[in-house]
């Protein structure tokens, strides 16, 4: 029976330890589809037995700590049309990888993030397939020109080249017209002509240039994608004025990232009823000053120069999941949150005073509170409604292998996430629950945390 089966998904399954050649793994010889990922194989080798599952049309390896070699046996595979073996501590050699590129024609989608890949020459890189729609190459270790008919590949969706500091080249001069929906320079010596990107690359819908090196001021190109949902301009030199004019014309906008420039001038105001921009993420550092936009599920604002009072209808937006605003000159009180999708709440580092509003205690998914460096009195009253929280100050303790249920979740490409204790941290502590006590109250695991809570110097 074991012999038939086709289909074989172990993600995230737990499974720990070496995969012998003689594993009875390597006996499904019907096998289409086999997913490994996100399992421990403790830096075992990956067998070349993986090269003689002769149907298979699907692998992924994906996080699943393997080492060594990538197998040349792996070019074998004819059928496969996805094939993902992104992993920290491999590497692939020229001579392996033209075998793939060869020998797998039928392939859709070819994910190697993480993998060496320094010894691979770009040119390599010219003969694949055109069937392929996802290339994801990012942090490789690749140098020298990535080669532009790469970009004019008929069917490819995604194409992801980020962390590869070495690795130059340009788009493509000539008039054509390119699927892509997803592109991802981040941290490359690609350059970019604006005019050809929006010219060429009209379908995109998320756009990572982070740390590229771009100067200037003049972003009229942000309004030539008009299908554009995410954009990363992060950790460049842009200056001068936000151009909102372009960003708020975009309906499809839902991220966009624009820390580590030199942006000055103030928010625009933003109709209650749009639905423009849910999430302006993170223009930390940007000296903006004015109103604050009205309509937001993240608004990351730390270390700008943003006055007057925080704006009761910020309390009320029913999104709102992650709020920061520390280290800006805002004075009042604190306003009352309604939100229940409320998570994070930061607002260190003000001119705030008062009475800190009962309320905050009652949002049920709050999990990261830091009220600290500012002039507020009362009382903690976590336990009111948020029954998932636990530790000092509080009554009800955690145990060093509980985790409480909590919507926290944390993704990475490769980040690492296996692990199964608890490790509980106590970073401070002052008896009793009056404001003016710095407590902070950490619930870890070796995996992606399940739980969290942090309460904060509040003063």
């Amino acid at each position: 029976m074991t012999g038939h089966v086709i289909g074989l998904n172990l993600h995230f399954g737990g499974l720990q330890g070496n995969i012998h050649s003689n594993s009875s793994l390597f006996s499904l010889g019907h096998l289409k589809r086999l997913d490994l990922s996100r399992n421990d194989f403790r830096g075992s080798p990956i067998s070349s037995k993986f090269g003689g599952f002769v149907n298979m049309t699907h692998l992924d390896l994906y996080y699943s700590n393997f080492s060594g070699p990538i197998p040349s046996e792996i070019s074998h595979l004819s059928n496969l049309v996805s094939l993902n073996l992104s992993l920290r501590d491999v590497r692939l050699d020229t001579l392996s990888f033209n075998r793939i590129v060869q020998n797998l024609t039928n392939l859709k989608e070819l994910q190697l993030i993480g993998v060496d890949m320094s010894s691979v020459v770009p040119d390599s890189f010219k003969n694949l397939s055109s069937s392929l729609t996802t290339l994801r190459l990012s942090n490789c270790h690749l140098q020298g020109k990535f080669p532009e008919n790469i970009f004019r590949l008929p069917n490819l969706r995604v194409l992801s080249l980020g962390f590869n500091n070495n690795l130059t080249g340009s788009l493509p001069n000539s008039n054509w017209s390119s699927p892509l929906e997803t592109l991802t320079l981040s941290e490359t010596r690609i350059s970019v002509d604006w005019h050809r990107l929006t010219r060429n690359f009209k379908f995109l819908r998320a756009l990572y240039l982070s740390n590229c090196n771009f100067v200037g001021s003049h972003l009229a190109f942000v309004g030539n994608l008009t299908q554009i949902m995410r954009l990363d301009l992060s950790s460049n030199s842009f200056g001068g004025q936000i151009p909102w004019s372009f960003f708020l014309n975009i309906e499809s906008l839902v991220y966009l990232n624009l820390v580590g420039n030199n942006y000055v001038g103030q928010f625009p105001e933003v109709d209650s009823n749009s639905t423009l921009i849910s999430s302006l993420y993170d223009f930390s550092k940007q000296q903006l000053v004015g109103p604050i936009p009205r309509h937001l599920t993240e608004l990351i604002l730390y270390d700008n120069q943003l006055n007057g009072t925080i704006p009761s209808w910020l309390g009320s937006l029913p999104s709102l999941e992650q709020l920061s605003l520390v280290s800006n000159q805002l004075s009042g009180n604190i306003i009352e949150f309604q939100s229940r999708s409320l998570s994070s709440l930061l607002l260190s580092d003000n001119n705030l005073h008062g009475l800190i509003p009962r309320s905050i205690f009652e949002l049920e998914n709050l999990t990261d509170l830091d009220l600290s460096s500012n002039n507020l009195s009362g009382t903690v009253e976590f336990e009111n409604g948020n029954v998932g929280l636990c530790g000092i100050p509080l009554a009800k303790t955690c145990g060093p292998h509980q985790s409480p249920p909590s919507s926290f979740q944390q993704d990475g490409d490769l980040e690492h996430e296996n692990g199964f204790d608890w490790k509980v941290v106590l970073m401070g502590y002052a008896s009793g629950v009056v404001i003016g006590i710095s407590v902070g109250y950490l619930v870890l695991s070796n995996r992606t945390p399940d739980w969290l809570v942090k309460v904060v110097g509040i003063k």
